[in-house]
């Protein structure tokens, strides 16, 4: 991230622009720094490929200040960021921090509330800056002396792994943790793990009774089959007190996000994950499971068989064509109904549904999700394709699951 480093020195140079002209022959250039600068420059400066391999993607305004105002409104004193980046989320805290009679004071102060760490040493850096332009921008008649250095301000923002080092002092912990994968092996799950996962179950361990966090997490978090233990763990652990959807986090980043926040302890109910519905579910008439073939690796040995892909199957309507192909593995009978696994919020139509017909076994790609009815009718099934194109279940899956794949859970308890 050294390229950063470049954004840095042009906030030293507007902070050196105020303290000789005034803050308002500077305002816009602010206002754009504390809102959104930050990451356009990071950006521009940094190849995508290296901030996705880093998961270093900035909070958006809207979504920060959404998620951390209330909380510092209403708790104020001090808070930790355990994955600060350029400290989108300390400035909305530092927006909602009392001003002392002088800026040296009010410094002093918050950089004993304000505590941060990040593993990059160029986001601390920035970090800091824009946080010395936020106490600015309150106070417009004040100036910082030109012989100081914003590296020394704010001495609780450091350069810190969190998962290695833990937390710095007592606080609230707000967090936007990286979203990409890593390889763990822990009792709640192995192999490739969302970071986000690992940050908030760290986060919790060390968290004392009473203390609150609030966290902006990646939705598969919220729904995705795998992470079954880890909410299982995370809702014996937290006292929710916000938990809702915030939609896609960022033009650039095409990944749908909540918010959950809460009090470290033993809920009276420990699982919110869901709400509680009695109403009879899509699985009792029929049965659901994922398509078994992965054409990459398959070795078509075994029957020859009816094959069906995502890129051979039209989009609607009933099917009874398709390709051959040897395949040792599961077949399903028909008719049934086709989902494609890959469906977004932002889709025009979701979920994408197929009616198969024909005779004989049918083969499935592991992007595809089968439908087959417990009686066998193809009523049944056109009566299922036509409940998967309703409003109704498309604004039941968005609720449920907004990210970028269908499970078969979110399938099975959709409402009759």
């Amino acid at each position: 991230m050294e390229p950063y480093a470049d954004y840095a020195r042009f906030l030293d140079a507007l902070i050196s622009g105020i303290s000789e002209f005034g803050f308002k022959n500077y305002r816009s250039e602010v206002a754009h720094a504390l809102n959104g600068g930050a990451s356009e420059a990071l950006r521009s400066e940094v190849r995508l490929s290296e901030l996705k391999r880093h998961g270093a993607f900035f909070t958006t305004e809207k979504i920060a200040r959404h998620a951390i105002e209330p909380l510092a409104k209403e708790t104020g004193g001090a808070v930790y960021d355990p994955a600060c980046g350029a400290g989108d989320l300390l400035l909305r805290w530092a927006e909602n921090l009392p001003l002392r009679a002088s800026l040296s004071s009010t410094l002093e102060s918050w950089g004993n509330l304000l505590v941060g760490s990040d593993t990059n040493p160029e986001f601390i850096s920035v970090a800091k800056r824009r946080l010395l332009l936020c106490a600015l921008s309150r106070n417009s008649r004040w100036r910082f002396n030109p012989k100081g250095r914003a590296d020394d301000l704010f001495p609780q923002l450091q350069v810190q792994d969190f998962l290695n080092k833990g937390i710095a002092q007592r606080a609230t912990l707000v967090m936007n943790p990286p979203f990409n994968q890593v390889r763990i092996n822990e009792s709640w799950a192995s192999g490739k793990t969302s970071l986000a996962a690992v940050f908030l179950m760290k986060a919790l361990a060390l968290l004392a009774e009473g203390e609150r966090v609030a966290a902006i997490l990646p939705e598969v978090l919220r729904s995705g089959s795998r992470y079954e233990k880890w909410r299982q763990i995370v809702g014996e652990m937290l006292v929710f007190e916000r938990f809702e959807s915030l939609g896609k986090f960022s033009k650039i980043v095409d990944v749908d996000v909540f918010l959950l926040q809460g009090r470290r302890g033993a809920p009276v109910c420990p699982n919110l994950w869901k709400r509680p519905d009695a109403s009879p579910k899509l699985e009792s008439i029929c049965n659901v499971r994922v398509g078994t073939v992965v054409p990459h690796r398959d070795k078509q040995a075994g029957p020859l068989v009816r094959y069906l892909c995502t890129s051979s199957l039209p989009s609607s309507g009933e099917y009874c064509g398709g390709e051959f192909r040897r395949v040792p593995s599961q077949t399903v009978a028909t008719p049934f109904v086709a989902v494609r696994r890959t469906s977004s919020p932002s889709d025009r139509i979701r979920p994408v549904a197929t009616i198969v017909t024909g005779k004989g076994p049918v083969a499935l790609e592991n992007h595809l999700i089968s439908l087959r009815p417990h009686d066998g009718k193809l009523a049944t099934c056109r009566l299922i394709y036509d409940l998967l194109r309703s409003p109704r279940t498309r604004s039941s899956l968005d609720q449920t699951i907004r990210c970028r794949h269908l499970t078969t859970s979110a399938i099975r308890n959709l409402p009759l």
